[in-house]
């Protein structure tokens, strides 16, 4: 009787390059998917005129507030509720900063069109390395571009981009 081996893995040797061309692979299919999606939020909401700063946070100086302030003009024939997004912060040098929201609530007009001003506020904590740079960074020498990545109606539905290939 003969009797069946069983073949097992050893060892792989180009693992790394395998899954490094595969994140690449995968990351292109998905901005591909993406795409059609991503023209039809930024033809409903245009976000401009973005500017950084820092507020005190209380009366005694001892927290801030890193503060973006922008302008949003929505079109389409819904009427958006929020927006959900990442707001990508370049430095001179080059360096990227990414800050990312959700939830901003939005009082359109009653059509669901308009122009408005925003603020997005996030605490930060001195104590945390990420977050104190930002006392450190030149505010208004940075390039601010926002990515709008989701907007829920007033009806619930949502349009939003794809995390996954499914």
């Amino acid at each position: 009787m003969l009797q069946k081996q069983k073949k097992r893995v050893v060892s792989i040797e180009n693992l790394k390059e395998y899954l490094k061309e595969f994140t690449s692979s995968y990351q292109a299919a998905l901005d591909k998917a993406n795409k059609p999606i991503q023209k039809k939020i930024d033809s409903q909401i245009k976000i401009t005129g973005l500017s950084a700063e820092i507020v005190p946070g209380d009366e005694f100086g001892f927290s801030k507030h890193l503060v973006i302030t922008g302008q949003m003009k929505l079109s389409g024939n819904k009427v958006i509720n929020k927006i959900d997004g990442i707001i990508k912060a370049r430095e001179n040098n080059g360096k990227v900063h990414d800050i990312f929201f959700n939830n901003i609530e939005i009082e359109p007009d009653s059509d669901g069109t308009g122009s408005e001003e925003f603020g997005i506020g996030r605490e930060l904590n001195p104590f945390i390395e990420s977050d104190k740079k930002w006392e450190e960074i030149n505010l208004s020498a940075l390039q601010l571009t926002c990515h709008v990545s989701k907007i829920t109606y007033s009806d619930g539905s949502t349009l939003e981009l794809k995390t996954s290939l499914d």
